[in-house]
């Protein structure tokens, strides 16, 4: 080195979706940078060469239905189950832990688990550490938490809502077929998503899903069990909403704290939530925003910022 040189930081940036974008990159501050690539093709986005990708057809009322069958072939695996907002996340996440509990809907019992920004830091180390132990074999993710999140020997990934960037797909399949291993990815599809993911998968140069039927009649034997379910959901998603808004008077000075009990004295408390099975808000979101939204969750899908 010459004299009176500095020394300079190495950086070293790893990704699986490096971006593109000059501005970003400049305020990385690197000096003379290389890029490099693991492949002979130069691709944006790279997928584990172990896994498996596969998609599952059904309508949005009966996406709840194959889920379930769905785990129901997946029950000893551990499984990550990523859906696209924090309210879907919060209601499957309620779901799955009266329907995986309940008597006769599988024959083994297993702790589900919720994983999303709305739980402080030891909760979500906890669901981690019950997964990686193998105390709970699902959990139930938001996209918001798809970079922070690491567990070895994840086996599956399903993603519950089909994701719209490639980028989001390519983060969600990175939880499982790690260092080696191999996974398996599943999409459930309604048949106004399978265009936008065929065209989605081509960004990332993706041709290798392939469709996954699920046995006949498995889907439909989950309908008692899921019904039951629903309306318990229910009742905790009322009672939460009853538990937030007692914190939020407590919040408020002793005057309009009074009059706003005088005013919701005979109101009975309201939370959007799915009224029938056909109808059921663990349904995907339509492309246009919905102008209801769960008070306690907010969406966690962000823009593509390379869009």
């Amino acid at each position: 080195p010459m004299p009176h040189s500095v020394p300079r930081t190495v950086k070293v940036v790893v990704s699986a979706t490096l971006t593109r974008d000059p501005s970003k990159l400049q305020r990385l501050e690197l000096h003379c940078p290389r890029y490099i690539a693991t492949s002979a093709q130069d691709h944006r986005y790279h997928l584990p060469r172990s896994l498996q990708e596969f998609k599952v057809l059904c309508s949005g009322a009966r996406k709840p239905l194959t889920l379930m069958a769905l785990l129901q072939e997946l029950r000893h695996e551990s499984t990550i189950v990523f859906a696209s907002s924090l309210e879907i996340t919060h209601k499957l996440y309620l779901m799955l832990q009266q329907v995986l509990g309940s008597p006769g809907s599988m024959r083994e019992k297993h702790e589900v688990v919720e994983f999303s920004s709305h739980l402080n830091s030891s909760q979500r180390a906890s669901a981690l550490e019950q997964l990686r132990t193998g105390r709970a074999k699902v959990l139930v993710a938001s996209d918001a938490m798809t970079r922070g999140m690491d567990v070895d020997n994840v086996q599956n990934i399903v993603n519950y809502d089909a994701p719209v960037y490639a980028k989001t797909y390519v983060h969600r399949a990175g939880r499982t077929a790690r260092a080696g291993r191999s996974g398996r990815v599943f999409t459930l599809l309604r048949d106004e998503d399978v265009r936008h993911f065929k065209q989605m998968l081509r960004k990332a140069d993706n041709t290798f899903v392939k469709n996954f039927k699920l046995a006949p009649g498995v889907a439909d034997s989950f309908k008692p069990a899921l019904e039951a379910a629903l309306k318990q959901v229910q009742e905790l998603l009322e009672a939460e909403a009853q538990d937030d808004h007692k914190q939020q008077s407590d919040r408020k000075p002793p005057v309009a704290k009074q009059q706003q009990q005088q005013h919701h004295l005979s109101e009975p408390v309201q939370h959007p939530f799915f009224g029938t099975l056909s109808q059921t808000c663990l349904a995907p979101p339509c492309s246009a925003p919905s102008k209801i939204r769960c008070s306690r969750h907010a969406p966690s899908q962000t823009p593509d910022p390379h869009r």
